[in-house]
């Protein structure tokens, strides 16, 4: 459970996320107002993220430099 939220806080407070009212562990990035950028789940250890590649490899390389030791599938 500590895991999901430090997930929750780095999304949304250092990443910009905007975290689902209806499920905690579902996470989306508005591009602009009616477009969405990116969407995201978490689930204890794993992270599904759907995005342009160019959006996935940078946000893959900020969630290393915090976390370090994350693979990509």
């Amino acid at each position: 459970m500590a895991w999901q939220l430090a997930l929750a806080e780095y999304f949304v407070q250092q990443r910009i996320a905007d975290q689902s009212v209806f499920d905690d562990c579902f996470f989306f990035w508005v591009k602009r107002p009616g477009e969405i950028q990116a969407i995201g789940a978490s689930h204890v250890d794993d992270n599904a993220m759907a995005a342009s590649k160019q959006w996935l490899s940078s946000e893959f390389n900020a969630f290393d430099k915090q976390f370090g030791g994350a693979t990509r599938h």
